[in-house]
């Protein structure tokens, strides 16, 4: 911290090239060494009441996990290639559309209405 407070753009430079570089690290132990952080396996489960239930009932709380911020970052990066190899190797349906860029449930249920409007024509 300098004297007034805030951190100097060279450290907060710095903080950001170590965290790049600790994510190519992670990167090359996962995918070259098969190695998997056993940091990133770990979670810590805080349970959040559901809206308008009874607290008292077990069974009205859903589970938070919380893990790696790099283990996430990692998940987002799998995800994303394996979404677009998929994608362009032709793999998911055109119908699919959960979980997938540019596309939403809303699409279907107007294919559907689209369809049947036309079956009546």
């Amino acid at each position: 911290m300098e004297s007034d407070g805030m951190k100097s753009r060279r450290r907060v430079d710095q903080g950001r090239q170590a965290e790049e570089l600790d994510v190519r690290i992670q990167q090359v132990l996962i995918w070259n060494e098969k190695v998997f952080p056993t940091s990133w396996q770990r979670a810590i489960v805080i349970p959040i009441a559901k809206p308008e239930k009874d607290p008292q009932n077990a069974g009205n709380y859903r589970p938070i996990a919380l893990t790696s911020c790099l283990c996430k970052l990692m998940e987002r990066m799998v995800n994303a290639r394996l979404v677009y190899c998929l994608e362009e190797k032709g793999v998911l349906s055109p119908f699919e559309s959960g979980f997938r860029h540019h596309r939403n449930t809303v699409d279907n249920i107007l294919l559907l209405e689209t369809s049947i409007r036309e079956a009546f024509v």
